[in-house]
Protein backbone atom coordinates (compact mmCIF):
# COMPACT_ATOMS: atom_id res chain seq x y z
CA UNK A 1 0.00 0.00 0.00
CA UNK A 2 3.24 2.29 0.60
CA UNK A 3 4.14 2.07 -2.50
CA UNK A 4 1.15 2.60 -4.41
CA UNK A 5 0.96 5.49 -2.56
CA UNK A 6 4.12 6.93 -3.27
CA UNK A 7 3.71 6.01 -7.07
CA UNK A 8 0.20 7.49 -7.77
CA UNK A 9 1.76 10.78 -6.15
CA UNK A 10 4.82 10.89 -8.35
CA UNK A 11 2.34 10.52 -11.01
CA UNK A 12 0.28 13.21 -9.64
CA UNK A 13 3.28 15.24 -9.56
CA UNK A 14 4.55 14.48 -13.21
CA UNK A 15 0.34 15.86 -14.22
CA UNK A 16 0.88 18.96 -11.56
CA UNK A 17 -1.84 17.39 -9.10
CA UNK A 18 -0.09 18.60 -6.08
CA UNK A 19 -2.40 18.63 -3.53
CA UNK A 20 -3.56 14.92 -4.32
CA UNK A 21 -0.03 14.26 -4.30
CA UNK A 22 0.82 16.12 -0.60
CA UNK A 23 -2.48 14.04 0.54
CA UNK A 24 -0.64 10.57 -0.82
CA UNK A 25 2.37 11.12 0.61
CA UNK A 26 1.29 12.13 3.52
CA UNK A 27 -0.68 8.80 4.17
CA UNK A 28 3.16 7.05 2.60
CA UNK A 29 4.88 8.51 5.17
CA UNK A 30 2.79 7.72 8.00
CA UNK A 31 2.33 4.35 6.90
CA UNK A 32 6.21 4.03 6.46
CA UNK A 33 6.31 5.14 9.90
CA UNK A 34 4.36 3.14 11.78
CA UNK A 35 5.29 -0.10 9.79
CA UNK A 36 8.99 0.77 10.74
CA UNK A 37 9.72 1.20 6.79
CA UNK A 38 12.63 3.76 6.78
CA UNK A 39 13.44 3.71 3.10
CA UNK A 40 9.64 3.82 1.94
CA UNK A 41 9.40 7.25 4.55
CA UNK A 42 12.96 8.26 2.66
CA UNK A 43 11.37 8.05 -0.56
CA UNK A 44 8.02 9.63 0.04
CA UNK A 45 9.88 12.47 1.85
CA UNK A 46 12.01 13.26 -1.16
CA UNK A 47 9.01 13.30 -3.18
CA UNK A 48 7.71 15.82 -0.85
CA UNK A 49 10.81 18.22 -1.06
CA UNK A 50 10.13 17.59 -5.31
CA UNK A 51 6.26 18.93 -4.84
CA UNK A 52 7.39 21.26 -2.01
CA UNK A 53 10.01 22.98 -5.00
CA UNK A 54 7.55 23.06 -8.05
CA UNK A 55 5.29 25.01 -5.51
CA UNK A 56 8.42 27.28 -5.82
CA UNK A 57 8.96 27.18 -1.92
CA UNK A 58 12.97 26.49 -2.47
CA UNK A 59 13.73 27.41 1.20
CA UNK A 60 11.63 24.39 2.37
CA UNK A 61 12.66 22.28 -0.53
CA UNK A 62 16.55 22.87 -0.07
CA UNK A 63 15.56 21.97 3.86
CA UNK A 64 13.89 18.88 2.83
CA UNK A 65 16.12 17.53 0.70
CA UNK A 66 19.27 18.21 2.97
CA UNK A 67 17.52 15.58 5.14
CA UNK A 68 17.03 13.22 2.64
CA UNK A 69 20.28 12.91 1.76
CA UNK A 70 21.68 12.01 5.18
CA UNK A 71 18.62 9.71 5.53
CA UNK A 72 20.07 8.07 2.31
CA UNK A 73 23.71 8.11 3.84
CA UNK A 74 22.42 6.59 6.89
CA UNK A 75 21.24 3.34 5.15
CA UNK A 76 23.86 3.26 3.44
CA UNK A 77 21.86 3.56 -0.34
CA UNK A 78 24.56 5.64 -2.53
CA UNK A 79 21.70 6.15 -5.53
CA UNK A 80 19.57 8.01 -3.41
CA UNK A 81 22.48 9.91 -1.86
CA UNK A 82 23.66 11.06 -5.00
CA UNK A 83 20.17 11.80 -6.41
CA UNK A 84 19.02 13.59 -4.09
CA UNK A 85 22.27 15.87 -4.00
CA UNK A 86 21.23 16.39 -7.54
CA UNK A 87 17.81 17.89 -6.72
CA UNK A 88 19.45 20.34 -4.03
CA UNK A 89 21.90 21.75 -5.90
CA UNK A 90 18.89 22.91 -8.63
CA UNK A 91 16.90 24.51 -5.49
CA UNK A 92 20.49 26.09 -4.68
CA UNK A 93 20.57 27.44 -8.09
CA UNK A 94 17.36 29.09 -7.97
CA UNK A 95 17.93 30.32 -4.78
CA UNK A 96 21.42 32.12 -6.31
CA UNK A 97 23.88 30.62 -3.44
CA UNK A 98 25.93 28.84 -6.66
CA UNK A 99 29.08 27.67 -4.81
CA UNK A 100 26.60 25.34 -2.41
CA UNK A 101 25.11 24.09 -5.99
CA UNK A 102 28.46 23.16 -7.28
CA UNK A 103 29.76 21.48 -3.92
CA UNK A 104 26.10 19.34 -4.25
CA UNK A 105 26.19 18.38 -7.83
CA UNK A 106 30.69 17.67 -7.74
CA UNK A 107 29.36 15.16 -4.58
CA UNK A 108 26.94 13.28 -6.89
CA UNK A 109 29.52 13.50 -9.51
CA UNK A 110 32.03 11.95 -7.23
CA UNK A 111 29.76 9.09 -6.13
CA UNK A 112 28.30 8.63 -9.51
CA UNK A 113 31.86 7.66 -10.79
CA UNK A 114 32.74 5.42 -8.24
CA UNK A 115 29.40 3.62 -8.39
CA UNK A 116 29.06 3.70 -12.21
CA UNK A 117 25.94 5.24 -12.18
CA UNK A 118 25.44 6.46 -15.68
CA UNK A 119 22.87 8.10 -16.03
CA UNK A 120 23.23 10.24 -12.23
CA UNK A 121 26.80 11.08 -13.85
CA UNK A 122 25.71 12.42 -16.78
CA UNK A 123 22.70 14.22 -15.07
CA UNK A 124 25.19 15.72 -12.70
CA UNK A 125 27.48 17.07 -15.55
CA UNK A 126 24.56 18.97 -16.85
CA UNK A 127 23.66 20.15 -13.72
CA UNK A 128 27.67 21.36 -13.10
CA UNK A 129 27.27 23.09 -16.93
CA UNK A 130 24.06 24.85 -15.94
CA UNK A 131 26.01 26.36 -12.47
CA UNK A 132 29.31 27.15 -14.59
CA UNK A 133 27.76 29.54 -16.82
CA UNK A 134 25.85 31.24 -14.26
CA UNK A 135 29.35 31.85 -12.30
CA UNK A 136 30.40 32.95 -16.15
CA UNK A 137 32.60 30.13 -17.18
CA UNK A 138 31.98 29.24 -20.11
CA UNK A 139 35.10 27.06 -20.34
CA UNK A 140 33.94 25.01 -17.31
CA UNK A 141 30.47 24.70 -18.85
CA UNK A 142 32.04 23.35 -22.27
CA UNK A 143 34.26 20.96 -19.93
CA UNK A 144 30.97 19.31 -18.77
CA UNK A 145 28.79 19.38 -21.68
CA UNK A 146 32.19 17.70 -23.33
CA UNK A 147 32.30 15.50 -21.00
CA UNK A 148 28.91 14.57 -20.95
CA UNK A 149 28.89 13.96 -24.87
CA UNK A 150 31.80 11.73 -23.97
CA UNK A 151 30.34 9.54 -21.30
CA UNK A 152 27.22 8.70 -23.42
CA UNK A 153 29.06 8.44 -26.62
CA UNK A 154 30.72 5.87 -24.64
CA UNK A 155 27.76 4.06 -23.26
CA UNK A 156 26.13 4.33 -26.52
CA UNK A 157 23.27 5.85 -24.81
CA UNK A 158 21.62 7.61 -27.95
CA UNK A 159 18.84 9.39 -26.07
CA UNK A 160 20.64 11.67 -23.62
CA UNK A 161 23.14 11.63 -26.29
CA UNK A 162 21.39 13.91 -28.09
CA UNK A 163 20.56 16.36 -25.38
CA UNK A 164 24.07 16.96 -24.59
CA UNK A 165 24.89 17.79 -28.26
CA UNK A 166 21.74 20.25 -28.53
CA UNK A 167 23.45 21.49 -24.99
CA UNK A 168 26.83 22.24 -26.22
CA UNK A 169 25.74 23.52 -29.77
CA UNK A 170 23.82 26.00 -28.05
CA UNK A 171 27.24 26.42 -25.61
CA UNK A 172 29.36 26.72 -28.62
CA UNK A 173 26.84 29.56 -30.84
CA UNK A 174 26.76 32.30 -27.29
CA UNK A 175 30.49 31.87 -27.58
CA UNK A 176 31.08 32.53 -31.26
CA UNK A 177 32.38 28.83 -32.54
CA UNK A 178 29.40 28.50 -35.08
CA UNK A 179 31.11 25.82 -37.38
CA UNK A 180 31.31 23.55 -34.28
CA UNK A 181 27.85 24.69 -33.15
CA UNK A 182 26.63 23.18 -36.68
CA UNK A 183 28.52 20.23 -36.25
CA UNK A 184 26.47 19.31 -33.69
CA UNK A 185 23.37 20.34 -34.91
CA UNK A 186 23.58 18.47 -37.85
CA UNK A 187 24.06 15.44 -36.20
CA UNK A 188 21.57 15.44 -34.14
CA UNK A 189 19.31 16.70 -36.98
CA UNK A 190 20.63 13.56 -39.29
CA UNK A 191 21.00 10.56 -35.52
CA UNK A 192 17.28 11.84 -33.76
CA UNK A 193 14.73 12.42 -35.96
CA UNK A 194 13.16 9.02 -35.56
CA UNK A 195 13.39 8.13 -31.81
CA UNK A 196 14.35 11.40 -30.18
CA UNK A 197 12.11 14.06 -32.22
CA UNK A 198 12.02 16.59 -29.11
CA UNK A 199 16.27 17.40 -29.58
CA UNK A 200 15.52 16.78 -33.78
CA UNK A 201 13.18 20.14 -33.70
CA UNK A 202 15.20 22.04 -30.34
CA UNK A 203 18.11 21.75 -32.73
CA UNK A 204 15.86 22.28 -36.08
CA UNK A 205 14.95 25.51 -34.38
CA UNK A 206 18.09 26.68 -33.17
CA UNK A 207 19.74 25.95 -36.81
CA UNK A 208 16.83 28.35 -38.11
CA UNK A 209 17.80 30.86 -35.81
CA UNK A 210 21.68 30.65 -36.73
CA UNK A 211 20.60 31.25 -40.16
CA UNK A 212 18.31 33.73 -39.38
CA UNK A 213 21.12 35.74 -37.49
CA UNK A 214 23.28 34.82 -40.65
CA UNK A 215 25.97 33.31 -38.53
CA UNK A 216 25.73 30.03 -40.68
CA UNK A 217 25.54 29.48 -44.86
CA UNK A 218 21.41 29.69 -45.60
CA UNK A 219 20.12 26.33 -44.47
CA UNK A 220 16.54 26.63 -45.59
CA UNK A 221 13.74 29.70 -44.86
CA UNK A 222 14.50 30.58 -41.27
CA UNK A 223 10.41 31.37 -40.91
CA UNK A 224 9.41 28.03 -42.14
CA UNK A 225 11.68 26.19 -40.38
CA UNK A 226 10.67 27.91 -37.08
CA UNK A 227 7.05 26.97 -38.18
CA UNK A 228 7.92 23.38 -38.30
CA UNK A 229 9.28 23.57 -34.99
CA UNK A 230 6.01 25.17 -33.45
CA UNK A 231 3.87 22.79 -35.51
CA UNK A 232 5.59 19.76 -33.07
CA UNK A 233 5.56 21.33 -29.93
CA UNK A 234 1.67 22.83 -29.92
CA UNK A 235 1.23 18.84 -31.06
CA UNK A 236 2.63 18.36 -27.30
CA UNK A 237 1.11 20.97 -25.91
CA UNK A 238 4.79 22.37 -24.59
CA UNK A 239 3.86 26.00 -23.68
CA UNK A 240 7.39 26.70 -22.56
CA UNK A 241 8.95 26.30 -25.65
CA UNK A 242 6.09 27.53 -28.25
CA UNK A 243 5.57 31.08 -26.72
CA UNK A 244 9.65 31.49 -27.07
CA UNK A 245 9.59 29.82 -30.63
CA UNK A 246 6.95 32.26 -31.47
CA UNK A 247 8.74 35.16 -30.13
CA UNK A 248 11.58 34.37 -32.46
CA UNK A 249 9.14 34.15 -35.49
CA UNK A 250 7.86 37.08 -34.51
CA UNK A 251 11.19 38.57 -34.40
CA UNK A 252 12.54 37.53 -37.18
CA UNK A 253 9.74 39.48 -39.49
CA UNK A 254 10.12 42.21 -37.83
CA UNK A 255 14.02 42.48 -39.09
CA UNK A 256 12.81 41.33 -42.45
CA UNK A 257 10.35 44.22 -42.27
CA UNK A 258 6.96 42.54 -42.29
CA UNK A 259 5.12 44.21 -39.20
CA UNK A 260 1.70 42.62 -39.53
CA UNK A 261 3.17 39.07 -39.69
CA UNK A 262 5.69 40.45 -36.50
CA UNK A 263 2.71 42.07 -34.58
CA UNK A 264 0.87 38.43 -35.19
CA UNK A 265 3.44 36.42 -33.90
CA UNK A 266 4.57 38.52 -30.57
CA UNK A 267 0.95 38.46 -29.62
CA UNK A 268 0.45 34.74 -29.78
CA UNK A 269 3.88 35.07 -28.13
CA UNK A 270 2.38 37.15 -25.02
CA UNK A 271 -0.60 35.02 -25.12
CA UNK A 272 1.14 32.07 -24.65
CA UNK A 273 3.54 33.52 -22.13
CA UNK A 274 0.72 35.16 -20.00
CA UNK A 275 -1.04 31.70 -19.76
CA UNK A 276 1.44 29.87 -19.10
CA UNK A 277 2.57 32.17 -15.87
CA UNK A 278 -1.07 31.93 -14.75
CA UNK A 279 -0.04 27.93 -14.26
CA UNK A 280 3.96 28.62 -12.37
CA UNK A 281 3.98 28.97 -8.86
CA UNK A 282 5.10 32.89 -7.72
CA UNK A 283 8.46 31.78 -6.89
CA UNK A 284 8.88 30.90 -10.94
CA UNK A 285 6.48 33.75 -12.30
CA UNK A 286 8.89 36.04 -10.43
CA UNK A 287 11.86 34.30 -11.69
CA UNK A 288 10.08 33.80 -15.44
CA UNK A 289 9.10 37.71 -15.66
CA UNK A 290 12.86 38.26 -15.05
CA UNK A 291 13.74 36.66 -18.16
CA UNK A 292 15.15 38.92 -21.54
CA UNK A 293 13.39 37.15 -23.81
CA UNK A 294 9.63 37.99 -22.02
CA UNK A 295 10.79 41.01 -21.91
CA UNK A 296 11.86 41.71 -25.36
CA UNK A 297 8.03 40.51 -26.23
CA UNK A 298 6.75 43.42 -25.18
CA UNK A 299 9.36 45.99 -26.20
CA UNK A 300 8.87 44.61 -29.94
CA UNK A 301 5.32 45.15 -29.55
CA UNK A 302 5.62 48.42 -28.31
CA UNK A 303 7.73 49.58 -30.80
CA UNK A 304 5.10 48.19 -33.39
CA UNK A 305 2.65 50.39 -31.58
CA UNK A 306 4.88 53.19 -32.33
CA UNK A 307 5.72 52.77 -36.20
Amino acid sequence: MIRLYIFRAMMEIRFNQLEAASRDLGEAMVLAEQGGHKFYYVLARSHMGDLVYLRGDWSQADELYEIVIDDYRRLKYPLGQASGLLDRSLVQLNLGKLVEARRCALEAYKIAMERGYTLVLGKSLFNLARIEISLGDRRGQMDYLNEAVKLFEEKQLKFPLMEALVSRAYALKAAGATNKALEDLNRVLVEAKENNPVSYYLALWLKATMTAEKLIPEAGAPDQLILEVIDYFKKIESSKILWEAYSDLGHYYLTQDYPEKAKYYLNLAKQTVDEYLESLPNAFKLSFLRDRKHLEIQNALNQLKRE
